[in-house]
């Protein structure tokens, strides 16, 4: 879900990506090249992409099953969309 406005006083625009992203790894690089390509659509807003992506960025965080192309690909979207993980 995407929701753009206006945001207090000085009226920049703010846009708010809610992200739930499926299981499926193909699904997932899917969501992530629309994901970047509203974030380029919207370079002069601030931007606030937030949610379930899914997917764990490093190893010592995953528990159970091991998918080393899925923290792959998450790093590589986050690093291109310039995102930070907080």
């Amino acid at each position: 879900m995407v929701v753009n406005g206006r945001l207090g006083e000085d009226g920049g625009e703010m846009v708010i990506i809610n992200v739930y992203a499926p299981c499926s790894t193909s699904e997932k690089e899917q969501l992530w090249e629309i994901i970047k390509l509203v974030i380029e659509q919207n370079e002069e807003a601030r931007l606030c992409v937030v949610g379930d992506f899914n997917s764990i960025r490093a190893e010592d965080k995953r528990v159970g099953r091991r998918e080393e192309v899925d923290r792959r690909d998450i790093n590589i979207f986050m690093t291109s969309s310039h995102q930070a993980d907080w």
